[in-house]
């Protein structure tokens, strides 16, 4: 009888040990598919852009202007950061951003294409930023149709961005924010029924890399100007965001606008 009741107490404290420990499992998976991108907002303002390009039937000739006045007002409107005025450097920056997505709307490029663009680009990155570049647009042009894929998805890899030792915060905050805009454009083109699946990873590459090319062109060109910088959202040089957040619009606003429609 004593080892008949000892028995039935091994197996119900055997029992709990493996609820509780199942339990424990679920719970970090679930924290790790719903972490929160410190940088989303980059994403709603990118999305926001693209529907104010539809409605107002934006033109092509006035779209880095449009998409460089739409950053600054959110920015405003956000943060209470004062508007700039944009300098020749950037507008010949969007320019040249522009007519690449241009070009690439034409001749959609093949994968060996994009990760060849995508190498030179990140030439100067430390091997974990690269990683986890590749893995974003791996992620791109693996054409996931389901929402909840791509959310859990883009969630797993700002999770190890941020799990990272590896990273510094600035490289974190610059990676996350390549991610929010590719996973906002993602989201916003699968809902669209104006976006063709065959254009689908087109003009979400496109959109991730210019924000990609924002990225690198502030940290080869205005980091010289290394005083008095203005801090936003996690940390992140409000000049950063703004710039992958103009460049992004332009690359993907080609799509939108008036004349392409």
């Amino acid at each position: 009888m004593r080892r008949s009741l000892m028995g039935v107490i091994l197996a119900l404290l055997l029992s709990l040990i493996m609820s509780c420990s199942g339990f424990d499992t679920e719970i970090k998976k679930n924290d790790i598919v719903s972490f929160n991108n410190p940088l989303a907002i980059l994403g709603d303002f990118h999305n926001q852009a693209m529907d104010s390009l539809v409605y107002y039937k934006v033109s092509l000739d006035n779209l880095e202007s449009v998409s460089f006045e739409f950053v600054e007002r959110k920015f405003l409107q956000y943060y209470e950061i004062p508007k700039e005025t944009i300098t020749d450097y950037q507008k010949d920056f969007l320019s040249m951003i522009k007519q690449q997505a241009i070009e690439k709307k034409d001749h959609q490029q093949t994968r060996a294409e994009l990760y060849n663009e995508l190498g030179e680009m990140t030439a100067e990155m430390s091997k974990v930023e690269i990683a986890f570049i590749n893995d974003i647009f791996s992620l791109i042009i693996d054409g996931i149709s389901d929402i909840s894929e791509i959310n859990n998805t883009f969630s797993k890899i700002d999770s190890d961005i941020n799990a990272s030792t590896e990273l510094t915060q600035d490289e974190k905050n610059g990676l996350w924010a390549v991610s929010a805009i590719a996973r906002a454009s993602y989201e916003y083109n699968v809902n669209n029924g104006q976006t063709r699946a065959a254009t689908l990873e087109g003009v979400v590459t496109t959109d991730a890399q210019a924000a990609l090319a924002g990225l690198v062109s502030w940290r080869r060109v205005a980091k010289t100007v290394a005083s008095g910088l203005v801090f936003g959202p996690t940390g992140i040089v409000v000049a950063v965001a703004k710039e992958m957040a103009y460049s992004a619009i332009v690359g993907s606003g080609i799509y939108f606008c008036c004349e392409l429609i």
